[in-house]
């Protein structure tokens, strides 16, 4: 004979049980507890054989006793009531800390304040060395080069999901003001799917069309008409969709700085000399201190690594004697990856600490959602690869002076392709195509 026995299932998971219909050719009906019928042995239907009554009877007789156990028509109600309040607890405990979130993601956007460079409609020429005027049929190539490229820029880099762009703008002022010349432009690509952070520096010479104004330099284009203007030009010369920026002016740097305790960056004696220049210059002009404060004692070692402050920092980055442009941007990114490097090792507190000082100096137009983003990056950032690159690459480019202005004629179609595969993590580049004759030298 088979059996038929219900497990055991308290509450109203047993009245669930009660429900339940076996088709073995033989049916029961369903026990229901009663105080006429308590104790006492439940009939079969009628298709139950006689010659098996008595066994199936004490099969239902244990189930009545198991379910007069576990569903008692008082019982259930009480239990449920219980069990049901740990949810309300739970609940209540997510509200207060969703709600202490809400309140310091509150507090940490009102602490920026400010709002990005919309630009003055004018550009000042910086002032250089004086440089021969290029020839005519180079300068006429150069402009040919930059119409062909336009045209096939007009589609912008497909980026997947998990990739945001965040342009940083380092504006040359040295007052608390966002406007200026862009003099640092390094775009930051996050890729939150592979924990992978590029870092990538369009040199400022670097010549462009300006949508609305003329061919120049590309740290013009902030000066002319703000972050949007500076999206635009980007876009439509190298082809890539930029999605928000943080700017910020050369003091920041200083203040960063300080503010992480300072960082050890290893120098050659140009270096240190061209440095020394930059700081009594800025105390000069910017601190309004003894000239020789924070200047570094020069030494016959050629190279050597140095625990420098905030402006020592600052003196370091804006270096354009030592080397070439690329030299330049590579010691800002130093500066940046020292400082992200020194970050990682934050405690909770000290990262609030530094957003509680440093928020206040940047501008950005980022939105709430777009901060709560990042902010949850920021909070995983020790996981994070932080890699580099420059537009334009080696071999991509060539100098000449237009206007008086030395600029880099640059293959921004080859330029494109390799930054688009390098964030993408393309193992098979596109072959990048041959630069002009002159390649990398500056053309009398």
């Amino acid at each position: 004979m088979k059996k038929y026995q219900y497990k055991r299932v308290p509450g109203a998971a047993a009245e669930r049980m009660h429900k339940r219909t076996y088709s073995a050719s033989r049916e029961y009906k369903k026990y229901v507890p009663s105080e006429s019928t308590a104790g006492q042995e439940k009939t079969c239907n009628q298709t139950v054989c006689s010659e098996e009554q008595p066994a199936v009877e004490n099969s239902l007789h244990t189930e009545a006793a198991d379910l007069q156990e576990y569903a008692a028509p008082s019982e259930p109600q009480k239990i449920q009531r219980k069990r049901r309040k740990w949810p309300f607890i739970l609940l209540a405990a997510v509200l207060l800390i969703c709600g202490c979130g809400f309140g310091l993601y509150n507090h940490y956007y009102n602490l920026l304040g400010r709002n990005v460079g919309q630009g003055t409609g004018e550009y000042e020429e910086e002032e250089e060395e004086f440089h021969e005027e290029s020839p005519e049929e180079l300068k006429a190539r150069l402009e040919k080069d930059l119409e062909d490229n336009l045209k096939k820029r007009e589609e912008t880099a497909d980026l997947d999901d998990d990739l945001i762009n965040i342009l940083l703008v380092g504006v040359d002022s040295r007052n608390e003001s966002l406007e200026g010349r862009s003099d640092a432009m390094i775009i930051f690509t996050i890729n939150t799917k592979t924990k992978r952070i590029v870092m990538t520096s369009l040199l400022r010479d670097s010549y462009v069309y300006i949508p609305g104004y003329y061919n120049t330099r590309l740290n013009a284009a902030y000066s002319f008409g703000g972050s949007e203007l500076l999206y635009e030009t980007i876009s439509a010369n190298i082809g890539i969709d930029v999605d928000k920026c943080v700017v910020v002016n050369f003091l920041f740097v200083a203040d960063m700085v300080d503010a992480l305790g300072g960082i050890d960056i290893e120098m050659s004696a140009d270096e240190v000399a061209v440095m020394n220049k930059y700081i009594r210059d800025m105390n000069s002009e910017t601190f309004h201190v003894d000239s020789e404060t924070d200047v570094v004692e020069e030494t016959d070692e050629e190279t050597r690594v140095l625990h420098v402050n905030g402006k020592q920092a600052l003196g370091y980055a804006r270096n354009r004697y030592t080397g070439t442009d690329f030299a330049r941007t590579y010691r800002q990114r130093n500066v940046i990856n020292l400082c992200l490097d020194k970050i990682k090792k934050m405690s909770i507190t000290e990262i609030n600490n530094l957003a509680e000082t440093l928020l206040p100096k940047l501008g950005t137009d980022l939105s709430r959602g777009d901060i709560a983003k990042l902010l949850l990056i920021m909070m995983d950032v020790k996981n994070y690869d932080i890699e580099q690159m420059t537009i334009p690459e080696t071999g991509t480019w060539y100098d000449l002076v237009v206007n008086g202005a030395m600029v880099l004629g640059v293959d921004y179609e080859a330029n494109y392709n390799i930054w688009y595969n390098y964030i993408n993590e393309v193992t098979e580049t596109e072959e990048v195509k041959e630069p002009p004759e002159c390649s990398g030298t500056l053309v009398p």
